[in-house]
């Protein structure tokens, strides 16, 4: 079960380091003059789903660190897992219909930045 909370902690980081950057983008090339007002729209659209997965991070956090002997439900953290990967396949999905460039960083490179 461990292991669980810790994958989706670790998807929940990468989600938000995509959102992120694909709200950056789209605010980059709304004032670049492409597409303004699709591009403007998605940038809020992406910065809805940073909260929301600010949320699941939360969660997640909450169940790998701070509760070690989790006897709850046990498909509660596979939901959050399922949540965020799901997140992350309609964010790059999205992207790539618009052609908006996103960073490829795994969840190693984000979690473990700076500690190099």
């Amino acid at each position: 079960m461990r292991e669980i909370t810790y994958e989706a902690y670790r998807a929940t980081v990468v989600l938000l380091a995509l959102l992120d950057t694909l709200h950056t983008n789209c605010r980059a090339l709304a004032k670049m003059g492409r597409n303004t007002h699709v591009l403007s729209d998605l940038a809020k659209k992406f910065s809805r789903l940073h909260n929301r997965a600010e949320r699941l991070n939360k969660e997640a956090a909450e169940l790998h660190y701070d509760d070690p002997e989790y006897d709850g439900n046990p498909q509660y953290p596979k939901s959050l897992l399922r949540a965020a990967r799901k997140m992350n396949r309609e964010a790059r999905v999205v992207a790539r219909f618009y052609e908006i460039p996103t960073k490829e960083m795994t969840a190693r490179d984000i979690l473990f930045y700076g500690m190099e």
